[in-house]
Formats: structure tokens, sequence, C-alpha cells
């Protein structure tokens, strides 16, 4: 039940190509509004109509039908459309409001939910508390009370009354915004700002807790500090925000794959610096990268391992990004650089441009440990030869000997053949195989 109410959906269609609209306000998907399809959010044993909705508009639907809710002993959130009596899925309401999050534990728990007046508007609603000093508001004055400390370190209490005392408001804390708003604009900074100035030490930030902080001269957003690699002059010149590095790294992909090596440089003009590896760590975060479970998995869905470590580690590239891709992929390098039993004089790297791979020398065939691509070392580091498809013949997959042009299965084994004329050559591109 923890997990089904903390997941988080991201804004998402089943197909790519419709343009999500929401049903209630006829609005579309913008950096502010976040369109949510019901069937793609519903997971795989709940069944959701395909009506869209926005998140203001989703809230609203949840506070709208709480009294039906209350007086039925359980959460059921039925579609905005009057045509459809399908249910908006259960954990998209616990991951949107935090209305419907107190709706379902108070149903749980046999208490009634406490609807209060707000400070700031006066509307009777739920109401949420600031922990620091016990003050609260309904969920819209606390957004639009957040959209107006863009940038800055603290975040004062939203009670006016709060915010005149002599000794200072309070602040509100900052786990607060990403546990009660999670698709809030401004969400991201404000959940960033005590990992942004605590666990990267080289900040450029020239202004009090309590007041904004500097403009990223690349995007021109105000945020709460600028970051800067540890070998250059802590000055705007050679700083820019989390996003602008890793927007800026991923331009320079390429030359990372040149190189088979980290060959960001910095941001600033003129400057020519590679980053150092604690900024290159700070932009690249890799949480949640073991694929241990693909043997169990496979074996629910009656597919083969390989398949499954295949499948996940495309999902997992997709959410992590092609920076933390890259990073994950430079690590693994590392370690296969080191292995003992192949010294660096058995080391090739891989012949693919976007791939900072390598494989071993001593077998008719290299394979990248990275991309798991083959090819023939004496070709050279060219891409490999296509392989020859198999014809079928009475329902087996043969193909035919290059010099006495009879039938051959293969059945197992390496990539070598010998026909019964003697020729050998290789299975794949059946070219003629070279010993050594």
């Amino acid at each position: 039940a923890f997990f089904a109410r903390t997941q988080i959906y991201t804004p998402m269609t089943t197909d790519p190509n419709v343009q999500l609209t929401c049903g209630l306000c006829a609005c579309t998907p913008s950096e502010s509004c976040h369109i949510f399809d019901f069937e793609s959010c519903s997971g795989k044993w709940q069944s959701a109509c395909h009506h869209a909705a926005c998140l203001t508009c989703l809230r609203g639907l949840v506070e709208s039908q709480a009294s039906r809710c209350e007086a039925d002993g359980q959460l059921r959130i039925i579609c905005f459309d009057k045509a459809c009596r399908k249910h908006v899925p259960q954990s998209l309401v616990f991951s949107v409001s935090y209305f419907g999050r107190a709706l379902a534990d108070s149903i749980d728990n046999g208490t009634a939910l406490k609807r209060e007046s707000c400070s700031v508007c006066g509307k009777v609603t739920l109401l949420l508390v600031n922990d620091a000093c016990g003050h609260k508001a309904c969920e819209a004055c606390c957004e639009a009370h957040a959209s107006t400390y863009a940038g800055h370190l603290a975040l004062p209490c939203w009670d006016p009354v709060c915010r005149l005392a002599s000794g200072g408001p309070s602040e509100v804390p900052q786990k607060f915004w990403a546990e009660e708003f999670p698709f809030h604009p401004l969400t991201p900074i404000l959940s960033k700002t005590p990992h942004v100035v605590e666990h990267y030490p080289f900040i450029v930030r020239n202004a009090a807790p309590a007041e904004p902080g500097p403009i990223c001269p690349v995007c021109r957003e105000r945020v709460v500090a600028l970051i800067v690699d540890e070998g250059c002059p802590r000055d705007c010149s050679h700083a820019a925000c989390v996003d602008c590095w890793k927007r800026w790294g991923e331009e320079q992909l390429d030359a990372c794959f040149a190189t088979n090596s980290v060959a960001i440089r910095c941001v600033a003009s003129g400057c020519g610096r590679i980053i150092g590896q604690q900024l290159w760590q700070y932009i690249t975060p890799s949480e949640a990268t073991r694929l241990r479970p693909s043997r169990r998995i496979a074996a629910q869905e009656g597919c083969r391992p390989h398949e499954v470590r295949q499948a996940l580690s495309a999902g997992l590239a997709a959410r992590q990004g092609p920076l933390t891709t890259l990073r994950l992929r430079l690590e693994r390098r590392a370690k296969l650089q080191q292995n003992q039993l192949f010294p660096p004089s058995l080391q090739v790297n891989c012949p693919r441009w976007n791939c900072v791979g390598l494989g071993y020398l001593g077998y008719d065939t290299v394979m990248c440990f990275i991309c798991e691509h083959q090819w023939i070392p004496a070709d050279g580091a060219g891409e490999a030869p296509a392989e020859v498809d198999p014809e079928v013949v009475m329902g087996v997959a043969v193909k035919r000997c290059p010099k006495c042009n009879e039938h051959i299965e293969k059945n197992g084994g390496c990539d070598h053949m010998t026909c019964r004329c003697k020729h050998e050559f290789y299975w794949s591109t059946l070219k003629p195989y070279k010993p050594g």
C-alpha cells in the first residue's frame, strides 16, 4: 500500500503520435501543465479508459467526489466523462493529489476528513501543514506562494502573520515540496536546493538565503546556485546550472566516443579545460544500475534471461539519459581493462563510433563486451561484414558451402565451419576462414 501511494508517474501516452489534451479544460502539455492519459497510468492489473486530464483538473475531480467516496467507504474516482463509467487509476490519484492520499488514510482509519479554513484565501478544504511552525494553507495557496520564491535558498512560511514575526518567518522544509507536490514546476528547483549546496562544494551564489539566487548565463533562468568545475575560477563566466551542464555534456558525446573517455570541456568560451571527476559524477547520477532480477523476471514472463537483461538495459538507459549511460559504460570499460588474463596488448576497441567498449583478441571473432558487436580482427577496425541470411529447406535453416554449394545445417559450436569438401569458412559471413 505504501508503494502504491508513493509511486510517481510521468506524463505519457500509449501512442507517441497522439497529442494529449485535457478533457475538462482543453489545455495542452507544457512545462507548467502536465497531461495524464488514464490508460497509460493504469498499470498491468487495472483497466482504465483513454481519457486524459491535466494536473489541476485531476485534483479538482478528486475533491468533487470526496463526499461520495466517504459515504461508500472506498476511494474510487469515476472518470469525468458522463458516458464513461470507468475509474481513474488508484495509483495516479495517490501520486497527483494530496487530498486523495489524505482521504484514503481517513477511510482506512475510520476517521472523518478534517476540513479547515485556509489562513491565506479562506477556502474551507483540507490544509497542508508547515511542520516548522504549524501554520496551514490549501494546495493552491502553497503552490502560488512557491512560485514567488524561485531561486531562493530558504523558503519562508506562507502564513502572512508568520512572515511578519519579529524573529523572522519559519522556513518550509525542503522535502515538503518533493513529497506533496511531485509535479509542480518548481519542485525540481526546490528539492535540489539542499543537494546542490551540500553535495557539491564548488558553487557560485552571492546572495543571502532569503534572497533570490543568480541567473544562469546559459539559459537565463534564475536558479538556487550555479556550479563550476573544481579547476576553474569561481565566477559566472565558468559556471552554469545543473541542467545546462548536462545539456552541454550531451553536445560533446562524440568527443567522448572518439577518445573513449570523459572529454567534456568547460562551458566558458575559450577555456578548453576538461571537467574534473567530481563534476562529472555530480551531473551523472548512477543509482539503480543493477539488473540482478533478470532470471526471476524471465521465469515469470516465459522468456530468456538475456532478453530480459537487454530490455531492462534499454529501459534503464532511457530513464538515466545519455550522460549517465556513458558513465556506466566507461566504468564497465575500466573493469574490462583490468582483466589480468587479457593484458593491454590483447585488448582492442570496439569499431562502432558510438560505443566505448572493447573486446579481447585470441579468437576467430572479437566481441565487444558492452554493445555485443562482433567483428573479424583481420578485417581492421571497420564495420564487420554483414551476415548472410540462411535459407529454409524443408523447415530447416541452412546455408550453402561457398565452394561446393552443398546445404549445411549449423546446430551449435563457434563461427568456424568446415565442409565435407574440406573448405573452411565463417558461418556468419561465408568468408574464407583465416587461421591465427
